[in-house]
């Protein structure tokens, strides 16, 4: 568990330095977007390495051992902070659109992952970003090349949210994670193909299953039997 969070800790220290690169300044625009690397999920980035390093300063056998727990264990609140929670939660509601930062987080912590449910695939945004993000950009299949296709097929011409609810069709799917010799400097894009990778998704409409099957099909017909 110890070397696992010095292992996340460099892989973060790492996106980060790559994000600053004084030698990118004139694509700076090209990385920091919502739809690429966003700033709420440079902000996480942050927050991840200046808390590890709090955590990882302390080599001794005791916190070590305190770390493990807490990776195991989360963090336990009191039932005085459960209470005070009950009562923010009144006031205070999730946003349901902040999903694609901390799926690129568990890809940070992660990236070895190779097979994924995904129930309730709706268009198709979330199981592509898992190609994106786990098995690489090299399969050219990230949320905004579904929304693309879709768009020439004219499959979503009647939805109301064609991108989605939270606009997830419009991410390009660049991950956090990524070697750096397998890393576009410019872009963000990682090209990688893991050929292991394996997503699984799932609707329980038949419209929509439909509907992306098709979209899978008409674009990339050499791998149509990898459709959802």
């Amino acid at each position: 568990v110890w070397i696992r969070g010095e292992q996340l800790l460099m892989r973060a220290e790492t996106t980060l330095n790559w994000i600053a690169n004084p030698d990118r300044k004139d694509s700076i625009k090209t990385i920091n977007r919502y739809d690429t690397i966003s700033n709420s999920e440079i902000h996480i980035l942050n927050k991840l390495v200046s808390r590890l390093k709090a955590l990882l300063a302390d080599k001794s056998p005791g916190n070590k051992q305190a770390f493990s727990n807490l990776v195991n264990n989360g963090y336990q609140c009191s039932a005085l902070q459960a209470s005070q929670q009950e009562l923010i939660a009144k006031h205070i509601s999730m946003d349901i659109c902040s999903e694609i930062e901390w799926y690129k987080v568990v890809q940070l912590a992660w990236p070895e992952a190779r097979h994924f449910i995904d129930v309730g695939a709706n268009k198709g945004y979330l199981g592509s970003l898992f190609v994106a993000l786990w098995g690489g950009n090299g399969f050219k299949l990230a949320p905004v090349d579904i929304l693309n296709a879709a768009t020439r097929l004219e499959s979503w011409k009647d939805s109301r949210n064609p991108a989605g609810y939270c606009k997830d069709g419009l991410n390009y799917g660049i991950p956090l994670h990524c070697p750096r010799e397998n890393r576009e400097a410019q872009t963000g894009r990682c090209n990688l193909a893991h050929q292991d990778l394996l997503v699984n998704s799932i609707d329980g409409s038949s419209y929509l299953a439909a509907t992306l099957n098709h979209i899978i099909q008409q674009e990339t017909p050499a791998t149509s039997e990898n459709a959802a």
